[in-house]
């Protein structure tokens, strides 16, 4: 993208690389084979099938037996038929719990809240989440459109991009029944504070389609540190661990100059003990915080026996959502 100031927005932003669903090239959309072997354009509802699909076949679960959906997305493919109806159509389940979960960084923490609970009140017992975004059909279109992009296009452009994730929450029973190792949920909370403080983040709908993106930085600086310091106060609360004694803490993965404000409120923990991705995978909001969860599995942060947080936050409501995981003795990433 010739004439794009893309080192400054690397160098404050921090985001190196990232995966979009269109091509900048040409402005049209990737395609990926689907079921039936046949080629499909890259929604937001097929990738997320992808995503599901691979989490349910490291689960080892069959699709007949998931009884409960819970989808997430600021980016659905419509606004109904809802995401969830549309994953169940894809991946061929039967009759099922849905629920359509609208939000973006703390959504998919907000569905495990949700999901653990259908779980342990025995209303499910096979919870599937799926979090998905197609941000570039927007933000990115808008900005290979123009000869002369304003500042935001440019934002939002290169800092948001695409990508999907999914996990299943099944009982201890079950996960043991199939001999599979897993990641044991301890403690999950969320909730909405400083609802009075301006937003950091809003998206409304543009007259003639589209959405027109606004940030705060003033908000996001002035309110984040208050909500982060609240989250800690709750998995403290909730499990008597503080972010000195987790060995991993998955934090937002929104941007670098956002994360320092976040693990600053760490209170001098070195970075190592800090995933964050963002760098790699541009801001994925719905998706990012179990994209970030696999990416630590997968290269070998997350150890059996390793205790993990979870810290997301949602600059649009002030809502944070964390989670306190455990993983098992025989866990790994082949399981």
């Amino acid at each position: 993208m010739p004439g794009l100031p893309v080192d400054l927005f690397r160098q404050y932003f921090g985001v190196e690389t990232r995966h979009y669903v269109i091509e900048p090239q040409t402005g049209e959309r990737r395609h990926v084979v689907g079921k039936d072997g046949a080629l499909v354009p890259l929604t937001t509802t097929e990738m997320g099938a992808q995503a599901a699909l691979a989490a349910i076949k490291r689960a080892g679960v069959a699709v007949r037996d998931i009884d409960a959906i819970i989808t997430n997305s600021t980016t659905p493919d419509s606004s109904l038929p809802p995401f969830a109806l549309l994953l169940q159509r894809r991946l061929d389940i039967g009759d099922a719990q849905l629920l359509d979960l609208r939000g973006g960084c703390s959504a998919s923490i907000q569905a495990l809240n949700v999901a653990t609970m259908l779980v342990e009140s025995g209303r499910a017992r096979s919870v599937l989440i799926v979090s998905s975004e197609c941000t570039s059909q927007y933000y990115l279109k808008a900005l290979l459109n123009q000869a002369s992009p304003h500042y935001s296009d440019v934002v939002n452009g290169l800092l948001f991009a695409d990508g999907a994730s999914a996990v299943m929450v099944e009982s201890e029973e079950c996960c043991r029944a199939r001999g599979r190792g897993g990641l044991t949920i301890s403690y999950t909370a969320t909730k909405s504070c400083f609802a009075g403080e301006r937003a950091g983040f809003a998206l409304y709908n543009r007259d003639g389609g589209g959405i027109d993106t606004r940030h705060d930085h003033r908000a996001i600086r002035k309110t984040l540190p208050q909500v982060v310091g609240r989250a800690y106060e709750d998995l403290f609360n909730g499990t008597g661990q503080g972010p000195k004694s987790f060995d991993v803490t998955i934090i937002p993965q929104v941007n670098q100059s956002m994360i320092d404000l976040v693990t600053d409120n760490g209170s001098g923990l070195p970075k190592e003990v800090f995933c964050y991705y963002g760098n790699e995978t541009g801001n994925i909001p719905a998706a990012a915080m179990f994209m970030a969860l696999d990416i630590a599995q997968e290269r070998g942060r997350i150890k059996p026996g390793h205790s993990i947080g979870v810290l997301s936050v949602e600059t649009t409501s002030w809502n944070y959502a964390v989670a306190a995981l455990k993983a098992d003795e025989n866990w790994s990433v082949a399981a």
